[in-house]
């Protein structure tokens, strides 16, 4: 016999040091594998890491952690596996499959042309994707690299799977065949079974109303809310991630309300000045279908935002500004380009090019917002060159308003992402409503009492609209909403005013022997009796200021400062934002603010504090600053025509009457009480004889006599000027004296009269 085919000693040891030299490469590519994971998940790996980072990221892009995974995988099977080492028509597969997938995702976000720029190659495929990209686009056009992926990837699955195209047809084919037969044995059972039976008249006459068709079903229940907007290919538009211009709307809410379960106690006439007629079990709130559907454009406006995107980086790079644009968000009239300034770029650099901008933009303006709140970016607005249309049943439909709970929620419209944007107006507290004409302010106004009259009983919200031009609040008289008729006497508002500051000051007597801090605890320890909140709406500030601006200044100034707590709310709009209109009072106690287009960077400052509006575009186009926003926030403004609001107005009219209270606005002879001034200031008197005395009505010289500050003293000159006293202002002159000694007293001894009776 043949002797056993032993190896010598040599041959060990050779075998050995072969099999310890697999296993340290193995180690080796395990170790670069980890080094390389720990690169790409950026960690603290020194300069090594970095590099080795940005070149994986760079040749694969998203794929970038799947070589290391792979190197691991190869280093495990070299030790263990040594001799198993040949590339295998599997692992070919695997590769291209790999391969593949870098392909598709550079083909479907990157835009064409810009396949093998290299600020692409870290967002999706890599150096690698965009050149077969390039390669396929160049090869077989746009329509062939979807059919030479789809080809690549059969292919690649036989392989894989060792299956035939054959094999999956037989397959489906066989498991198919059973099935079809046995539906094919009942119907022909049931066809025969039917044919037999005798069926009587009335059978055949339910059997024909069975197969007819229905016409009153005919059409289906539609839903109210529009339908979501079909998704788009994102490689047509932009490499960073686009936000719709609509979003879809929540279906339409039921407005349903739970009934109470007893009978509300109306409030006494001193704190609650008005009493509904009708319960709540009588009074049903008015359906969102009163209001008109707006159309949603159907315009492709994915290739504009592209467009611009190009044009806003070529733009900047020939400056040499380094950004990347990382995000754009498509609203109803602007969108927001976010770009990322590169290392040592400074924001001032790219704020200062805002006309450049607009002129290669062919934009009318173009606002630049930086950085944005809460983000590492600045925000470029450019005008959509299609406005869409924001109406209020699409903003009033979503579910922040439908859900909302207590407080005053109201819709304004849809910001710049396309989302509505809904507010509480009893947390601003009060609101500053500003704009040039023509932008925009009525119709908002418009929307906010419609969203207060859409979800609150008139138990619950109680409206006093003054509207001194008359004609724009006048279609809600007669709802029983109302306090009073629509006040349109610029006399009787300042009473109106005055009425405020007197219930506020009823109601925190109330509060106060109650031992309660606002009407929340008020209405939660007296369900039965609960205050209704109040709501004063002023269309027109600047009427009123010119009238009697020290009655309207001082009692807007009372109540912004605290009827707060006492439930009652201010709501000023203004087409003339001077400093005149909108003083330092009124602005420092109302913080929460909306500015629609204006004129210049002046009334802009004079209504936000900052520049802004006088970019805006008119139309709804509007910037909400509320009370705690770092920064205003760009909205469009919801639409409601007036035919909607007439069809609101007539549905709630018809559910009651209103109850108005008569306190509310002052007889003429009392709305005129500037010209006959009570004693507000216990030295009034006193400083009326001195001025008399000394012939000389100066401010310093009270200040001096009676050791009082200059407001109070101007404020007693006021008074004297008002009652006829002296004169006006004369500058650097002294004021007349207008009246004589006699007179004087007479007339003291007068309002002293008065003022005891």
């Amino acid at each position: 016999m043949p002797k056993a085919n032993r190896k010598s000693p040599t041959e060990k040891e050779t075998t050995r040091q072969e099999s310890r030299r697999f296993e340290i490469g193995g180690v080796l590519m395990i170790a670069v594998g980890l080094f390389a994971l720990t690169a790409i998940a950026r960690f603290d790996v020194g300069i090594a890491g970095y590099w080795t980072h940005t070149i994986l990221e760079y040749l694969f892009g998203l794929g970038a952690f799947i070589p290391p995974l792979a190197l691991i995988f190869l280093g495990a099977r070299y030790i263990y596996h040594p001799r198993a080492m040949a590339v295998k028509t599997r692992d070919t597969a695997w590769i291209i499959y790999f391969v593949l997938g870098l392909i598709t995702l550079h083909w479907w976000y990157v835009p064409t042309g810009q396949e093998i720029q290299p600020s692409w190659f870290p967002q999706y495929g890599g150096a690698l994707g965009g050149a077969g990209v390039l390669c396929l686009r160049t090869l077989f056009g746009e329509t062939g690299v979807k059919i030479a992926l789809l080809v690549i990837l059969v292919v690649n699955t036989i392989f894989v799977s060792k299956w035939t195209v054959t094999d999956g047809v037989n397959f489906v084919k066989g498991k198919a065949q059973p099935h079809w037969e046995k539906a094919s044995d009942k119907v022909k059972e049931t066809v025969e079974a039917h044919r037999h039976v005798e069926t009587t008249p009335t059978e055949q006459k339910q059997r024909a109303q069975f197969f007819s068709f229905d016409k009153s079903k005919e059409k289906p229940p539609v839903n109210d809310a529009p339908a979501p907007e079909r998704t788009t290919k994102a490689a047509a538009v932009t490499p960073f991630t686009p936000s719709a211009a609509a979003p879809a709307a929540a279906p339409e809410p039921s407005w349903t309300q739970p009934e109470p379960d007893t009978d509300t106690e109306q409030v006494k006439p001193d704190i609650a000045p008005a009493k509904p007629k009708n319960d709540r079990a009588d009074y049903k709130l008015p359906p969102l279908s009163l209001l008109t559907k707006t159309r949603q454009s159907t315009a492709d406006t994915q290739a504009e935002v592209a467009e611009n995107a190009q044009k806003l980086e070529e733009l900047l790079a020939s400056f040499g500004v380094e950004t990347k644009i990382t995000h754009a968000s498509r609203g109803p009239s602007v969108t927001r380009y976010e770009l990322e300034p590169g290392p040592g770029v400074k924001v001032s650099k790219i704020v200062n090019l805002a006309d450049d901008i607009a002129l290669q933009l062919a934009a009318t303006d173009v606002r630049i917002e930086a950085p944005i709140p809460g983000k590492a970016a600045v925000g470029i607005e450019v005008p959509n060159r299609e406005i869409s249309s924001v109406g209020l049943r699409e903003v009033l439909a979503c579910d922040e308003f439908q859900h909302a709970v207590g407080g005053i929620a109201v819709g304004l419209g849809e910001d710049i992402t396309g989302q509505p944007v809904i507010t509480d107006l009893a947390k601003m507290p009060h609101l500053l409503v500003a704009g040039s004409t023509g932008s925009g302010k009525s119709v908002c106004i418009n929307t906010l009492v419609a969203s207060i009259l859409l979800r609150s009983y008139p138990d619950e919200v109680k409206l006093i609209l003054i509207d001194p031009k008359v004609v724009e609040l006048a279609q809600y008289n007669h709802i029983p909403h109302l306090l009073t008729p629509v006040v349109t006497d610029v006399k009787k508002a300042a009473g109106v005013l005055r009425w405020a500051v007197r219930e506020m000051e009823n109601r925190y007597r109330l509060f106060a022997s109650a031992k309660v801090r606002n009407i929340t605890s008020y209405n939660e320890a007296n369900p039965d009796s609960p205050l209704p909140l109040v709501v004063i709406i002023i269309d027109e500030l600047a009427d009123l200021m010119m009238v009697a601006p020290h009655d309207v200044e001082d009692a807007i100034a009372r109540l912004a400062q605290m009827a707060r707590a006492a439930g009652l709310h201010l709501v000023l709009a203004t087409q003339r934002p001077s400093v005149d209109v909108l003083t330092g009072t009124i602005k420092a106690n109302i913080p929460s603010r909306i500015s629609f287009a204006v004129s210049s960077q002046i009334d802009s400052r004079t209504i936000l504090d900052m520049a802004g509006a006088e970019k805006l575009l008119g139309k709804g186009d509007m910037l909400f600053y509320p009370i705690g926003a770092p920064k205003p926030r760009r909205v469009q403004g919801a639409f409601i025509s007036d035919a909607d609001v007439e069809k609101l107005v007539e549905y709630i009219k018809k559910q009651g009457q209103p109850e108005y209270n008569e306190t509310v606005v002052q007889p003429a002879a009392e709305a005129e009480e500037t010209q006959t001034p009570r004693w507000e200031d216990e030295l009034l008197p006193d400083a009326i004889r001195m001025v008399m005395d000394t012939e000389q009505a100066s401010v310093s010289m009270l200040q001096r006599r009676f050791r009082v500050g200059y407001t109070r003293a101007g404020r007693l000159i006021d008074t004297m000027e008002n009652m006829g006293i002296v004169g006006p202002s004369l500058g650097s002159k002294a004021r007349d004296i207008l009246l004589t000694k006699d007179e004087v007293e007479e007339l003291l001894a007068r309002y002293e009269g008065d003022s005891e009776a």
